[in-house]
């Protein structure tokens, strides 16, 4: 790595507080979902690498693609590299959601609270808009449309849609 670069680095932090605390990025922040990364251009004319990154590239060497550098102190701002750790995108959310600062992964189906369906009306809506051979009806032949079953259980159409043709509520 380029000395004039590490040396430009360490000028923007402030390590005042000692090695185990967090050190602070003190030049440019750009914020992200709320988030201040330090931001630094590895070079004239290149757009910015974020600080934490570049903090762990001098302690420990290049970032394998596809890991992010993640915060153990949970602080954005912070560019310790005690401080900092590999990890994928899920790594990153996990520990996030465990120190509550996330509502915590993505839950479909009926572990979303926010779902009107069970597994129950799911099954129930798909059997309703099949035929007897197992063809869907698509209303025709006296069926019932997707648009009926979407007011019977008060979701949109492209819900309805997206059920009958297993785009969502997946079965195994």
């Amino acid at each position: 790595m380029d000395s004039k670069l590490i040396e430009r680095f360490w000028k923007y932090v402030d390590k005042s507080g000692g090695d185990e605390a967090c050190w602070t990025w003190l030049a440019y922040r750009e914020s992200k979902k709320g988030h201040e990364y330090g931001r630094l251009s590895r070079s004239e004319g290149q757009s910015p690498y974020y600080a934490h990154r570049l903090s762990y590239e001098i302690a420990h060497g290049s970032i394998p693609n596809g890991l992010e550098v993640c915060h153990q102190c949970d602080n954005p701002g912070c560019v310790n590299p005690m401080h900092l750790f590999l990890g994928t995108h899920e790594d990153n959310m996990d520990d996030a959601s465990q120190k509550g600062r996330v509502r915590g992964k993505v839950m479909y189906g009926e572990e979303n609270p926010s779902s009107v369906l069970t597994w129950e009306k799911v099954r129930a809506i798909r059997s309703a808009y099949k035929t007897k051979k197992g063809k869907y009806t698509r209303g025709f032949d006296g069926g019932v449309t997707l648009k009926s079953l979407a007011r019977q259980h008060g979701v949109s159409f492209q819900t309805i849609q997206n059920i009958v043709k297993n785009e969502i509520w997946k079965e195994s």
